[in-house]
């Protein structure tokens, strides 16, 4: 017996199709920093705009991932007073980064693990855009 997807699924794929809504978007020009472009993606994210890579919807839980390096990063733009623009972000920046994260937030090596593997998503997201050259 053969299965069809959810009708509300199967819709938004259609309609995300139709849009052309994907990793070919138009750069967002007001995206021009790293906290930016992150809660852009989790509105992308929670909206159905921003699908994974097999084509389905981000899951509450993974939406929740990236809200909390959202918030880690606020947290640390404060701390640091660190410019977030996609031109900035160096080594220095990720020194920095996992420090405030190890030492300030108290997080684990796999927490750290963690949030490295989201910045390197949302960096190659934004690289895929055309917002930066940074690899």
């Amino acid at each position: 017996m053969k299965k069809f997807p959810d009708p509300d699924y199967f819709k938004t794929i259609c309609v995300n199709a139709i849009n052309d809504v994907g990793s070919n978007v138009a750069p967002n020009t007001e995206c021009n920093s790293l906290l930016d472009f992150t809660n852009l993606l989790i509105a992308d994210s929670k909206s159905g705009k921003r699908l994974t890579g097999k084509g389905t919807l981000y899951s509450p839980n993974s939406i929740k991932i990236y809200t909390t390096f959202s918030h880690n990063l606020l947290s640390f733009t404060e701390k640091y007073s660190h410019d977030l623009s996609f031109e900035r972000l160096d080594l220095a920046f990720f020194e920095d980064f996992k420090e405030h994260m190890m030492f300030n937030l108290k997080y684990s090596m796999n927490t750290l693990g963690k949030h490295i593997k989201v910045l390197k998503v949302i960096v190659t997201e934004a690289k895929e855009r055309g917002l930066t050259e940074v690899v």
